[in-house]
């Protein structure tokens, strides 16, 4: 028994002992430090006093405290086991650019430090870029562009022009920005950053339009339709161009190249005063137009009046239209005809001049029928208008044969005009190469014919190879044959023995004979001498024949003859009459 009480009063004080150590006093809830007899102050050599409730962020132990209160800054010796390294915590601060980190986490929404930079960015030498470096003035209105600060290529920051708070790092103000002239913006650092940085952009006015009201300016001039141009506006950019007639928007024009518009619609003989501006849309999207130019009356013409068609008439180798004249001011008429009498894939022809009523239309296919009409026309540097169709008349077309066009033939095949040699009807005909105009007989004795002078106004030919004569007269200075007829020549080669043969030369008219009795006791009448014994006369006749109705040879178109030229009576006869001395003969082979 008194073993065991000796235990429990051992027991009690070794507690007491180490109450009294710790400085924890039972009785009550309150905490009381003690100073520590065994950890000293380097510095003093004072007892230190410890909190057990303190402890050192890397080792859990109780953390030293000096005298003051605080606590120190040494390391206390590790426990076994245990290292001085720091456990990984949670940051849930920021991060700025360079890498720094924000423990309490208040960094701006930009990733840029504010409260614990050490210096700010000078912002005086970055770019400030705007959405617009221009725009046209609208008046009221203030202009506010987006505004982008670069560094370099680095985007620091951006500011949309339509928000009312600046960003926090920044303060942007704009100046000048509600009137013609040139407005600023000026960004100045705030928090992180320091220093400004500006730019500059133009508010300007759209001035007149140019050009209109000059003579040029009117492209045509119609009964219904006036055609307009302007200068371009190179000033300053636009979207296009407004045009007003007599006050009232006609058409909005887009882009700044189109400078010309045809009004339609218009009422004939009028007068309608004609505006032109420029517009322009604004940095904020609005609509704004320029300046109108002052006022210009243009007049359309007067409507002409229908026309009458007269007849549509075919006559080798075209069909004639002709119409009576219509009223009112124009500039001519307008043909136009078609295989349809709907005019689908019709063709056209103009006739300039109000008093011209007729027409040929050549070139039409041969045995077909044609359906013609007329109208009239005005021109103008803008093109044609016309007025109301005629009614309709038709033809069926004949489009082979001789035309006649200032005293000089031509001939057409189909509607086709022939050049060169051709053999028509077993007739021989050369057309001029170029004009086709008719020539003659033979392509190689017009070049003979055509330089030749004569002393009279005729001149004649004979072809002994094609047996044809022609006799030529001039017109505008170029001979043209007027006649052309079949006849017997001699041989044409002379070196065919025995055979006679028609002279090649040229010479002129000697002498006639109106009746000449040949050495073979035939006669032949209207015989009119143009080399030696050679003779252009008529066909050989008896002597008793005096009405000469039986000729003895009447064959045309041979080499039969001793070397005289022979035509049918009527023919001879004719040279016999106007064929006078002096007269050109120019005979040749071909």
């Amino acid at each position: 028994m008194k073993r065991n009480l000796r235990i429990m009063f051992t027991l009690l004080l070794i507690v007491a002992m180490v109450v009294t150590y710790t400085g924890v006093s039972i009785a009550a809830d309150t905490e009381t430090v003690t100073p520590d007899p065994t950890v000293t102050d380097t510095n003093t050599g004072e007892p230190v006093v410890t909190d057990p409730t303190v402890t050192e962020t890397n080792s859990g132990d109780p953390a030293v405290t000096d005298p003051a209160g605080g606590t120190t800054d040494e390391p206390t010796e590790p426990a076994e086991g245990t290292t001085n390294e720091p456990e990984p915590t949670e940051n849930t601060g920021s991060t700025d650019p360079q890498g720094n980190t924000d423990p309490q986490g208040n960094g701006d929404d930009q990733g840029n430090p504010e409260a614990n930079a050490s210096d700010p960015i000078d912002i005086t030498d970055f770019t400030v870029e705007l959405s617009y470096d221009s725009s046209v003035f609208k008046e009221g209105s203030v202009y506010k562009p987006d505004v982008i600060l670069k560094d370099g290529d680095n985007i620091i920051n951006e500011k949309q022009g339509d928000e009312e708070d600046s960003p926090v790092n920044f303060e942007v103000v704009y100046t000048g920005n509600d009137a013609v002239g040139t407005a600023k913006v000026t960004v100045t650092g705030k928090g992180a950053y320091t220093g400004t940085a500006e730019a500059e952009f133009e508010l300007y006015e759209l001035s007149s339009v140019t050009g209109i009201g000059y003579k040029e300016s009117v492209i045509h001039r119609k009964s219904n339709a006036i055609g307009v141009k302007w200068s371009k506006y190179t000033e300053k950019p636009i979207n296009g161009y407004k045009l007003y007639v007599d006050g009232t928007l006609e058409k909005t024009i887009t882009g700044s190249n189109t400078v010309y518009y045809n009004v339609t619609g218009l009422e004939a003989n009028t007068g309608y005063d004609m505006e032109i501006a420029a517009y322009a849309e604004d940095g904020n999207g609005d609509e704004v137009i320029g300046p109108k130019t002052a006022a210009t009356l243009y007049t359309t013409k007067a409507s002409p009046g229908k026309v009458t068609i007269v007849s549509a008439k075919a006559v080798k180798p075209y069909v004639t239209v002709k119409w009576y004249k219509a009223a009112g001011s124009f500039d001519g008429y307008q043909i136009q005809y078609s295989l349809k009498s709907n005019y689908s894939s019709p063709k056209a022809m103009y006739v300039s001049g109000s008093s011209t009523l007729s027409k040929n239309v050549y070139n039409l296919t041969n045995n077909k029928k044609y359906y013609f009409r007329v109208r009239t026309y005005r021109k103008s540097t803008g093109g044609y208008s016309y007025g109301p169709w005629s009614s309709t008349k038709s033809a069926t077309a004949n489009s082979t044969g001789w035309k006649t066009y200032n005293g000089w033939k031509y001939y057409y095949k189909n509607g086709a005009l022939l050049k060169g040699q051709y053999t028509i009807g077993g007739e021989p005909y050369y057309f001029d190469e170029e004009t086709g105009v008719y020539h003659g007989c033979s392509k190689d004795l017009w070049p003979k014919i055509k330089g030749a002078s004569s002393r009279t106004k005729y001149l004649v030919s004979i072809s002994i190879a094609y047996h044809r004569v022609n006799v030529y007269t001039k017109v505008r200075g170029v001979w043209t044959p007027r006649n052309q007829w079949k006849c017997i020549t001699g041989y044409y080669d002379t070196t065919k023995w025995g055979k006679k043969f028609t002279p090649r030369g040229s010479w002129l008219i000697r002498g006639k004979k109106l009746k000449w009795m040949r050495n073979d006791g035939h006669v032949c009448y209207y015989a009119t001498n143009f080399y030696g014994s050679c003779y252009i006369h008529s066909e050989l006749y008896r002597d008793d024949d005096l009405e000469m109705k039986r000729p003895i040879d009447g064959r045309l178109g041979g080499s039969y003859s001793s070397g005289c030229v022979r035509l049918y009576k009527t023919n001879a006869l004719w040279i016999y009459n106007n064929i006078k001395k002096g007269t050109r003969v120019v005979s040749y082979r071909l």
